[in-house]
């Protein structure tokens, strides 16, 4: 019994976790970049990778802690970027690697990612009110329509970098991104042939007779996005404040591709990124039966929330519009790669 009460110990001390003592390519830190499934995104994706095939950047930034979880390092790292690497390290690794605190430290880690064709789009300012370069990244003026950003957010703390007794590297970190703006399809058709001059977003807030002198409040295409990770759950903010007072011509408008319709027949405009933001009704110019009108929906309320997407299904007829929304799930492009 003895016996017996000694193997089991000494396969109770093989399972335990161990810390890390040395630095070593075994003990680099890296990520895995996975999908939050509480928003609605992409949900044949779900706890997959981030795109893997360079069309996505991840920046991340980290402050340490030590054994007691006090602060030991705010600026552990800060703003650098982490690649996918499918051999050996089958994660997200740094060009220059950053290794695992020694003597069984943890580290906060806050993160953002974008595609790699608008890197230049966002400019990212770190840390918080006490120089916590985890603790908090604000990114000014961000022109999300204008530019077509889709920003990515992620944190993950008090993450260690302990080694299992049967293992040769330490484990990779999660990273649960989430959308930070909403994105919109517009689909079109008409009940007889039609041209659609322009299709616009805004809601009327001063009536005339002329168009031109109509005012409205129009879409914030452009604000500064913060993401807080001081408090318990990661916060993400807007600092968006509707235009108003907003003339017809200055409205924001949409790619005009719609062109001529045939009767039943549809054209569309995807992936429309916004701000999320109370929502704006659809002003559309049209020509039908020789008649040109310019008319609005009125039936949008609510917001457009982060991480959901708004198909609009619009039907043209002489004088009158109608529309049906639906919320579905977030599919950024390109449509084949693993898009949170």
């Amino acid at each position: 019994m003895i016996l017996a009460g000694a193997a089991l110990l000494a396969l109770a001390a093989c399972n335990k976790s161990e810390v890390i003592t040395t630095e070593g390519p075994a003990n680099q830190i890296a990520f895995k970049a996975i999908t939050n499934i509480a928003t609605k995104a992409n949900p044949q994706l779900e706890g997959t990778t981030l795109g893997t095939d360079g069309s996505y950047k991840m920046f991340v930034s980290a402050t340490s802690r030590n054994a007691n979880g006090e602060i030991e390092n705010a600026s552990f790292f800060e703003g650098v970027e982490f690649t996918y690497e499918a051999s050996p390290a089958v994660a997200w690794v740094s060009s220059t690697p950053y290794y695992w605190p020694l003597g069984g430290g943890s580290v906060d880690f806050l993160a953002y990612a974008v595609a790699a064709s608008k890197v230049a789009s966002v400019t990212p300012t770190w840390k918080d009110a006490a120089d916590n370069s985890a603790g908090k990244v604000v990114f000014s003026n961000v022109a999300v329509t204008t530019n077509g950003v889709d920003l990515m957010y992620a944190a993950t703390n008090a993450a260690k970098g302990t080694l299992n007794a049967n293992e040769s590297t330490a484990k990779t970190v999660a990273l649960v991104f989430n959308h930070a703006g909403a994105v919109i399809d517009i689909n079109i058709t008409a009940n007889q042939a039609a041209t659609i001059n322009s299709v616009k977003f805004g809601n009327l807030t001063k009536d005339a007779t002329n168009l031109a002198d109509r005012k409205y409040t129009s879409l914030d295409e452009e604000a500064t996005l913060t993401i807080d990770n001081t408090r318990n759950i990661l916060d993400a903010s807007w600092d968006a404040a509707q235009p108003t007072n907003v003339a017809y011509a200055s409205l924001f408008a949409f790619p005009n591709s719609f062109g001529t319709l045939t009767a039943d027949t549809q054209k569309s405009v995807d992936d429309i990124i916004v701000i999320p933001q109370p929502k704006l009704n659809f002003i559309i110019n049209y020509t039908m039966n020789g008649n040109t009108m310019t008319v609005t929906s009125n039936q949008l309320k609510g917001n457009w929330l982060a991480g959901h997407k708004y198909i609009y299904n619009i039907t043209l007829s002489l004088y009158e519009i109608q529309i049906t929304e639906s919320v579905v799930d977030y599919i950024a492009e390109p449509e084949n790669q693993t898009i949170i």
